[in-house]
């Protein structure tokens, strides 16, 4: 049986609700594993150690993007962190690479446009240089079957799990 991924994140900065966790944690399939990181570099790391990436057919990431009013399908993650907020443990990281080693950034090697198609979104090239773009690149350096999907906040909860659950069927 294939395997999937769909992770999300908490509440995090001034939003008390994170609609990506509401997502994930709606979504009770067999065949799709689902987590939800806190919002912090550090535990992002250390949360990745307990998955085998390689392992999944798709990884499907989710954020939220307070300032978008619409989905956005990241086509990359940049091998930068620079954002002057603070993740939820109160660690701020400006203008640093995520790994000194690697290229500067790195794509999905999933369809762009199928996946826009599916979510009726938009596709980004701007994951920002928070959380987001730090979790996708982590992963995607392991496994390529990857996508971040930003969502906006009033995003339809059950709605949006059903296309998941229906890509991923």
């Amino acid at each position: 049986m294939k395997k999937y991924l769909v992770t999300g994140f908490t509440p995090f900065l001034d939003h008390k609700v994170n609609p990506t966790q509401q997502i994930v944690e709606s979504i009770e399939e067999e065949n799709i594993e689902t987590f939800v990181f806190n919002v912090s570099y550090d535990d992002v790391r250390k949360s990745l150690e307990q998955f085998q990436l390689k392992e999944y057919e798709r990884i499907i990431l989710l954020g939220l993007s307070s300032n978008r009013d619409h989905i956005s399908v990241e086509e990359f993650a940049y091998n930068e962190i620079d954002v002057d907020k603070p993740d939820n443990e109160g660690r701020v990281i400006i203008n640093q690479r995520i790994d000194e080693r690697e290229e500067k950034s790195i794509g999905t090697s999933l369809d762009h446009q199928e996946l826009c198609d599916h979510f009726k979104g938009s596709l980004s090239q701007d994951p920002g240089r928070y959380l987001c773009n730090y979790l996708y690149y982590l992963v995607l350096k392991e496994n390529r079957n990857t996508v971040f999907i930003h969502v906006p906040k009033e995003v339809k909860i059950s709605d949006f799990a059903n296309k998941i659950k229906q890509l991923l069927s």
